[in-house]
Parts: structure tokens; sequence; C-alpha cells
């Protein structure tokens, strides 16, 4: 019995690192222009479909998004990683499309507990609606539960700013915890270009 455990463990181990290095792989891949590339829908599971629609949303290429949330449905259209897809697909296609990720971020929050996620995803539906005090009550929520969420302080340092609130605090705590993050970089590129600025107007 106990060499069969040992057994299962080295196997579960083994599969965990192979699934891993394929998620890396499938990374590479996609940073090289070629996110498809790797393998056939049919193998993948769930969470790389996943990946590959968030990769394809960052690439800006909402078309190929769109394909592989497609296969994702044909999969499993209830599956729970198909209806996230489905959600983010819509916040960046707008429109009425916001309201139909509104209610999938919903029917998330009502089955399953609330992540940081999922409430980052209603506060930036909220955002896209232009009901920013709404955004923000949503995004403390998320803020408690994880005080260096990536995404909540992004999120809260724009939303603040759209309220005309100070966002140094979020700004300042995003530096702290992610001091290589996109938005952190983009403030002290602008900080930087406007001290130079005004020291040559003296």
């Amino acid at each position: 019995m106990v060499v069969a455990e040992e057994e299962a463990k080295r196997w579960a181990r083994r599969s965990r690192r192979k699934y891993r290095s394929r998620l890396m792989v499938r990374g590479q891949v996609a940073a090289a222009g070629r996110p498809d590339a790797h393998s056939s829908p049919k193998r993948q599971g769930f969470p790389a479909l996943a990946l590959n629609v968030q990769i394809y949303l960052q690439m800006n290429r909402t078309d190929h998004a769109k394909k592989q949330l497609r296969v994702m449905q044909e999969l499993d259209e209830d599956h729970t990683l198909t209806q996230l897809a489905n959600a983010w697909v819509d916040l960046v296609l707008g429109g009425s499309k916001i309201q139909e990720a509104r209610l999938i971020f919903q029917d998330l929050s009502d089955k399953y507990p609330t992540t940081c996620t999922i409430l980052n995803g209603k506060a930036l539906c909220s955002t896209h609606m232009g009901n920013f005090e709404d955004a923000e009550g949503l995004l403390l929520e998320s803020l408690n539960k994880d005080a260096k969420d990536t995404e909540t302080l992004t999120n809260l340092t724009v939303c603040s700013l759209n309220l005309g609130k100070p966002a140094t605090r979020y700004l300042n705590q995003l530096k702290l915890a992610h001091p290589d993050h996109a938005l952190v970089k983009r403030m002290s590129s602008a900080a930087e270009s406007f001290d130079r600025a005004c020291q040559a107007m003296v």
C-alpha cells in the first residue's frame, strides 16, 4: 500500500511539472507571436485555453480570442473558465457586451466564494459603465481580501483618478509590491519627463 501511495505521489508531481512546463512553453511561444503553434485545442485543458484567450486579448487580437472562446464553448459552455474567458472577451469588446460581462461576474460571485478576480471584473464593468463609485466599493472590498493584489491596486489607482481623489496611496502600494508593473514604469517615466520639462523652463 505504501509503495502504491509513493508511486501515486511521484506521478502527481510529474504531472504537475509537465503541466506547468506546458503552460510555460505556451507563454514563450505566445511571446514569440505564435500562441496557437504548440498543440491542438482538443489536447489542451481549460486552463491552457483560457490562457490563450488572455494572451490574445493582451496582443489586441480579439478575433483570435473569440475563436479560442468558441472552442471552449464547444467543449463545455458552462465550465467556469469558459464563463470567465467569455467575460474577459466581453469586457474588451465593450458596448452592450459590458452588461453581459457584468452578469457573468455576478453569476460567478453567486456560485463561488468572491475572489479578487471576480471583484475586479465587476469593478471593470462598473468603470466601463461610468459608475466609478460602485467600482471603488468593489475594489476596496478586493483590497481587504488581498492588499498586494496587482489588478486591485492598478484599478484603484485609475478609479481614484477618475473620481478626482488622490491615488498616491494605491500607487505607492503598487510600487512597493510590484515595482516592475507597467503602470509604475509609465508613471515614473511621466514624472521624470515632467521634471525635465520643468528644469528646461527655468
